[in-house]
């Protein structure tokens, strides 16, 4: 599957709960770096803050892929009644797996 299919897959699972099928996209050394959740270490912890922190609302752009291990996806998530524009960039190692996702604005 291709890097940005991944991304895609990962936002519509993200948006519909479907947090185990989330964490096989994942490599075991998984790092998420959260504007507001802070840094979240491997792939077990992000089961367990997948099952604690439901999806924001909102719309994702079309993923862009920056080179073969980057994707950058850019999107609007409500958050406290207010829209907010984010940026994840998305990081897969060798095997095709999410190594790193970097959340910010």
């Amino acid at each position: 599957m291709a890097s940005t299919d991944v991304v895609s897959k990962y936002l519509e699972l993200r948006t519909n709960k479907k947090n185990k099928e989330i964490v096989a996209l994942l490599a075991e050394d998984f790092v998420l770096e959260h504007i507001s959740d802070g840094t979240i270490k491997g792939k077990s912890a992000m089961a367990k803050y997948l099952d604690s922190h439901p999806p924001p609302s909102g719309k994702w752009d079309a993923p862009k892929k920056i080179d073969e291990k980057k994707v950058k996806v850019t999107g609007t998530v409500k958050k406290l009644m207010m829209n907010w524009s984010v940026t994840g960039e998305f990081k897969f190692n060798s095997e095709g797996q999410i190594r790193k996702i970097k959340m910010y604005r």
